[in-house]
């Protein structure tokens, strides 16, 4: 059971590691086109005044540009692919690992031989099918950390299905919903900035304030680009969507009976809660992003 749970550790940290990187690489992406575009429009108005100036920034923007692909290569449909197997493995040894401490799902009552032979089947049969992502995992080194304190159903509740709610779905629905709202907020800055120069070039003839206009869309574009990219309004949505789920299955079972039939069921139901909030929107981002750089 120790080397199981030591496992998870490091297939946890690995889809971590590469999600870190897929975050990263989208908002390095992000400033880089936006510094391409402010650094091309100051070149522009430098240029005939200050032309060491202008030429200095002319090829900073051409830089950033040139950078802006190879940053967003760690991004690619592949690499999401990757990630989304790996957090997939983790998430399912995890699963099995509340199971057979709680002696629910596949797993009985005694811990017995039988229990820790499926266990070892099952979690075999996970590592088997990502075989090929286990380069990912090389040289991280697991967590040293407890076994979880499950063994029984309620148990299970409190240590499994209370503890995601309250230590991940719920705090990560509240992320999403901040970062929808940062989006939003600067979309509509910049398109109130943009019409602000665009009233003063017309009213007053700045040609320079009308030079920076096509940079806010561009720049409004990029944050748009960046939010679709990322799913913050889904990924609320489907973190919203799973916690309040998990609190009605809590909420069931402490309102419930406590029968061995119940607790399979319960087991069961909250399995499949988690299992299909990861796979669902792990499989439309992964799509998505293949369709956008197909």
């Amino acid at each position: 059971m120790s080397r199981v749970w030591r496992t998870q550790s490091i297939w946890s940290q690995t889809a971590n590691a590469l999600k870190t990187s897929v975050d990263r690489s989208r908002s390095q992406g992000l400033l880089l086109g936006l510094a391409a575009a402010v650094l091309g429009a100051a070149s522009s108005q430098l240029m005939p005044v200050f032309v060491e100036w202008g030429r200095s920034t002319a090829f900073l923007s051409l830089v950033a540009a040139a950078l802006t692909p190879y940053t967003l290569r760690r991004t690619s449909a592949q690499r999401l692919t990757e990630w989304v197997r790996v957090r997939s493995v983790s998430e399912a040894l995890k699963s099995e690992t509340y199971l057979y401490l709680a002696g629910l799902g596949p797993y009985g009552q005694d811990g017995g031989a039988a229990d820790a032979a499926e266990l070892t089947r099952r979690t075999q049969n996970l590592l088997d099918a990502a075989s090929d992502l286990a380069r990912h995992t090389r040289d991280v080194v697991p967590v040293r950390r407890e076994l979880p304190s499950v063994s029984g159903a309620d148990s299970y509740v409190t240590g499994r299905l209370a503890s995601q709610l309250d230590t991940y779905y719920r705090p990560k629905a509240h992320a999403m919903a901040r970062k929808v709202r940062t989006t939003e907020r600067a979309q509509s800055g910049l398109a109130l900035l943009s019409a602000v120069l665009a009233a003063a070039a017309a009213a007053f003839a700045v040609d320079e304030a009308a030079a920076w206009i096509p940079v806010l869309a561009t720049a409004g574009g990029a944050v748009t680009a960046h939010a679709a990219a990322a799913n913050y309004a889904y990924q609320e949505m489907e973190f919203s969507r799973t916690a309040a789920e998990l609190d009605r299955l809590i909420q069931q079972w402490t309102d419930g009976g406590r029968t061995q039939e119940e607790a399979q069921r319960l087991a069961e139901r909250g399995e499949h809660i988690i299992s299909i909030q990861n796979e669902g929107w792990m499989a439309k981002w992964t799509v998505e992003q293949g369709q956008n750089q197909g």
